[in-house]
């Protein structure tokens, strides 16, 4: 990461939680203006407040005590800057996959894309808004694959101190910590995949007897990490992934999702 984006990072993180001392309306405004920037990229409170689904708050005193727009404001720049280092390894997504990703998830849903739209607007949200969301998915399918090449891996040790350095992550049922047993998608391996991944659930009962088969079997980029994929936000969870998960106890194995990525079983370590 460059330290261009360290600082800015700090610097919104600083900007949004620290107490306003004047009310010069002047002030308010040019505050409001851009909340972050992220490697030249403004990100604005009003960008913010509208991810959020809520209205803009009319100062920074009122922003840093919504809980919500602090943690959509983490989870924009997060983004921002997986799509920085996306770009500078020169990975991208394009119309073609995520027009397929759309079509399948609107098929698997028994909807023609036209009314995956209208579904969509219902809950108040957008076709683009949806598709921006998958890229980011894919891109960060991609970018663990390209460090997976590179034999970069997150140890559990520095996931646990980083929890400890950050309490939001405590928040009850905000965070997940997951691991998983992957198998890539290769063309024409969606039946057997799913079926040795059925079998491979049947098995196990434990956090051991899961760290084995993921040793076993797992092509993920974590099976050095036995499988540990780190904690994620409720938030970051695409769709399909957030269904498997919603309703899953701690200790328990997910039935096999299927994402852009491949196959997946995950574990629920911590909720």
């Amino acid at each position: 990461m460059k330290n261009s984006s360290s600082v800015a990072i700090l610097l919104a993180i600083t900007l949004l939680v620290m107490p306003s001392n004047g009310h010069s309306e002047e002030q308010e405004v040019f505050i409001d203006a851009v909340v972050a920037s992220v490697n030249g990229v403004p990100i604005t409170l009003t960008d913010v407040s509208k991810r959020a689904g809520g209205t803009v708050p009319h100062s920074l005193s009122e922003a840093a005590r919504d809980e919500k727009i602090q943690l959509t404001l983490q989870q924009m720049i997060t983004e921002q800057l997986l799509r920085a280092e996306a770009t500078e390894r020169r990975l991208g997504v394009s119309n073609e996959e995520l027009n397929r990703y759309l079509e399948r998830v609107a098929e698997q849903n028994g909807m023609t894309i036209a009314e995956f739209e209208t579904a969509l607007a219902e809950e108040h949200k957008t076709l683009k808004d949806y598709r921006e969301q998958v890229e980011v998915d894919i891109l960060r399918t991609k970018l663990a694959g390209a460090l997976m090449r590179e034999g970069i891996t997150v140890g559990e040790n520095e996931i646990n101190q980083y929890i400890d350095e950050h309490p939001e992550y405590h928040s009850e049922g905000a965070k997940l910590k997951l691991r998983q047993i992957l198998i890539e998608k290769r063309e024409d391996n969606r039946e057997s995949a799913i079926a040795q991944l059925t079998k491979i659930r049947a098995g196990i009962d434990s956090l051991e007897s899961f760290v084995k088969a993921v040793q076993e079997y797992s092509e993920g980029a974590e099976v050095d990490d036995d499988g540990l994929i780190g904690v994620l936000s409720e938030e970051e969870l695409s769709a399909d992934i957030f269904d498997a998960l919603f309703k899953l106890k701690e200790g328990s194995v997910s039935d096999v999702v299927e994402t852009s990525g491949g196959f997946h079983l995950f574990y629920l370590e911590a909720r």
